[in-house]
This record gives C-alpha cells, sequence and structure tokens, in this order.
C-alpha cells in the first residue's frame, strides 16, 4: 500500500493532500476516518481547499503516471539521493511498453510506484 502525503499552505492553512494507491478500498476509508476526512465521500476535484485522502487507481491512470515521471526526469526537475538505491535500482531497470510499466522486468516495482504516485500532483506541459 502506497501513501504519499502532500502538506502545503493555502489561503485557509495548513492543506493536506494524502495520495493511496486505489488497490485497498478499505484501508482508504479507516485513513480517512483517522484524518478527519468524510469517509463517503468520493474525489473528484482537488480545489485545494480541503484536508483529503485521494485514491488513484493505478489501473485507471498507469500511463499517465509513468509518462508524468518521465516528463520531470527529462527536464531534469527530479533529483534523487543516491542513499535511495532501491529507487535508483528501479529506474535503471525500468521497461515499458507506450508508458505501461512492465513490472516483471523492473526491479523493486513497488518503490517505482511509490515514485509515480507522489509525483502526481506536478504536472508539465
Amino acid at each position: 500500500m502506497f501513501i504519499y502525503l502532500f502538506v502545503d499552505w493555502c489561503e485557509g492553512g495548513l492543506n493536506i493532500r494524502c495520495y493511496v494507491d486505489g488497490a485497498n478500498p478499505g484501508f482508504i476509508r479507516q485513513l480517512k476516518i483517522s484524518l478527519d476526512d468524510n469517509p463517503n465521500s468520493d474525489y473528484k476535484d482537488d480545489n485545494g481547499s480541503t484536508n483529503e485522502v485521494i485514491s488513484v487507481s493505478f489501473g485507471a491512470y498507469h500511463k499517465q503516471l509513468l509518462q508524468n515521471l518521465y516528463m520531470l526526469m527529462n527536464k531534469g526537475i527530479l533529483a534523487i539521493p543516491p542513499e535511495n538505491d532501491k529507487l535508483i535500482t528501479s529506474l535503471f531497470t525500468a521497461k515499458s511498453s507506450e508508458y505501461s510499466l512492465d513490472k516483471e522486468a523492473t526491479a523493486y516495482d513497488d518503490v517505482l510506484d511509490g515514485l509515480r504516485l507522489s509525483l502526481k500532483m506536478f504536472h508539465i506541459k
């Protein structure tokens, strides 16, 4: 289960975004309850004004997430400290076809999934 927590300041004060792999709805519901988010709400629009747990479906967004990672790396925007050896290995071994990651050929594919999820909020044009 991947969770990426994004905290920033918005006009209304502290703003928390928690991006979660959408594979386990029960876990997401419990996380929403523990963070005082509405457990019955479904993420539709990221308006930046509320604290939300945001479920991300890798089935629906896996290509977009990999493409976004590729663009951030190509533009030199992403820096990875050398102590993240599993992530670096994962990036070196990653194989894809039309932005669809080959998980069998990629070492530490779960680590790479975590990176893709953590970069969801950044968009390059």
